[in-house]
Formats: C-alpha cells, structure tokens, sequence
C-alpha cells in the first residue's frame, strides 16, 4: 500500500467489524457449549432415573426373594440385603 492509500483506509471501521466477528464468534461457541451443557445435563438426569427405577427393581425383587424363601424354608432369618446377597452366594456355591 503506498502512504496515500494507508492514510484513506477506513482502520477504524475496518477495526469495528473486526469486533464484531469477534463477538459473533464468541457467541457461536458459547451457544453451543450452552447446548452442549444442556444435553449432558438431560443426559445425567435419564440416567439418575434410570438407576432410581432400576433401584427400585431391585429391593422389590430382593423382598420377593425373601418372601418366597420363607414360604419355601420358614426358620429363614434374613434382616438385609447383604444377608440375602450372602445366602444366595451360598446356595449357588453349594451346587458347585
């Protein structure tokens, strides 16, 4: 550029619009990492559900265990999970 042209070039504007892609790019990113951050978060509640349900399942399955062993066997004494857990270990490994 000669000294002419350096003088008459718009730097300010030039400089403006600069800015401005700057923050529209600025935006861009963090319009997506927003969308980003609210897709994880949709994400871990489905799965925060999903373990309360499949929770759920499990001690409802757990009581009907220990309800039909008492049916089947009734001096069965069972107060918990672990208990439980152990007496069917135990039974299993008996059929080893």
């Amino acid at each position: 550029m000669t000294a002419e042209e350096l003088v008459a070039f718009p730097l300010k504007e030039y400089f403006q619009q600069y800015e401005l892609g700057l923050q529209s790019l600025c935006n861009l990113y963090q319009s997506r990492a927003d969308a980003k951050a609210k897709a994880v978060e949709e994400k871990s509640s489905n799965a925060e559900t999903k373990l309360k349900e499949a929770d759920e399942k499990l001690q409802k399955l757990r009581a009907n265990i220990v309800s039909l062993l008492q049916k089947v066997q009734e001096d069965i004494d069972i107060n918990t999970d672990d208990e439980l857990d152990a007496y069917i270990e135990d039974l299993l490994n008996r059929g080893d």
